[in-house]
Formats: C-alpha cells, sequence, structure tokens
C-alpha cells in the first residue's frame, strides 16, 4: 500500500475481479486490515500473528519522544499501554551501528515505562512464536485499564453482607 498508493478502497474495489475463487474470503477479511504505515513485510507479518492470536490490533509506526533521543518510531504500539513490539530485520540490522541504536533506543524506552518485545525472523514459528504472544498477552493484560465497578455504592452493600 505504502509503495504503490494504494487504499483498502482500492482493494475493496477488485474484490469483485476475485469473486469465487479460492482464497477471495480470507482477502476480503484482510483487506480490513491492510496499513499503508507498514514498512515492510515482516513489521507486517508480526501484525497478523498478534491479530489472528486474538490480541488487539497495534498501531504500526507510532512516533515516541524519546528523551536525549529525540523524536523515535516504533514498528508496532499500544501507546495508552506504552508496549512496543519490534521486528529486528537482518536487512536493517547488518550493522553493528544499528544495533547499537536500537538497543539504546529501547533501553530508553524502557526507562520511560515502555515494555518491549523484540521479535526477529526465527520468531515466527512454533514455540518461539507461542512465547512472543504469550508474553504479549499478558503484559496486554497487566497493562490494561482496571474496570471500575460502575456503581460503588451497590458493590460496597455487597461487601458488608
Amino acid at each position: 500500500m505504502r509503495v504503490c498508493g494504494l487504499t483498502q478502497g482500492d482493494y475493496r474495489a477488485m474484490l469483485g475481479r476475485y469473486r469465487g475463487r479460492r482464497g477471495c474470503t480470507q482477502l476480503r477479511e484482510l483487506v480490513g486490515y491492510a496499513d499503508p504505515r507498514a514498512e515492510s513485510p515482516r513489521e507486517s507479518w508480526v501484525r497478523m500473528e498478534i491479530i489472528d492470536a486474538g490480541l488487539p490490533v497495534p498501531q504500526p509506526q507510532l512516533w515516541v519522544a524519546v528523551p536525549g533521543l529525540g523524536r523515535r518510531r516504533l514498528d508496532l504500539a499500544y501507546r495508552g499501554r506504552r508496549i512496543a513490539v519490534e521486528h529486528d530485520g537482518e536487512e536493517h540490522h547488518s550493522e553493528d551501528e544499528d544495533q547499537e541504536s536500537d538497543e539504546e533506543r529501547r533501553a530508553a524506552l524502557r526507562k520511560l515505562g515502555w515494555y518491549v518485545i523484540v521479535v526477529g525472523r526465527e520468531d515466527f514459528d512454533g514455540e518461539r512464536l507461542e512465547a512472543w504472544l504469550r508474553e504479549l498477552r499478558e503484559v496486554l493484560i497487566a497493562r490494561s485499564p482496571s474496570r471500575r465497578t460502575r456503581y460503588a455504592r451497590a458493590e460496597r452493600r455487597r461487601t458488608r453482607r
């Protein structure tokens, strides 16, 4: 989408062309998740694994102010819960400089209260996939706003009995 300037509307307009073909039902569902902010296919794969696991959809390419480093972008994030999911792609991390920069940024984010999960190429299968999705699920639950009782007076009455 980003490279070719396509929109969800463009994709929906093309759906009729594939009606009745294998995968069309799945394609119809996937169009709703397409996002031009994704910068690599692997970032999209990470986001789709999160969605397929039934977790809330993270925001791609979220800008965050990091003291001492300026504004930095997170691959995927839940702003209100301060959770980031970063993909370490081989093409970007070929130099030690890039890795050091990422580690410095992630350490600064953690000091700001962000929880950062890093996903690599090897983390898309089997136990490793389940491990980081389980970690994300647990952090999302732990960082969810607590739901207060709608009527505090009614809650107090129940606890007195």
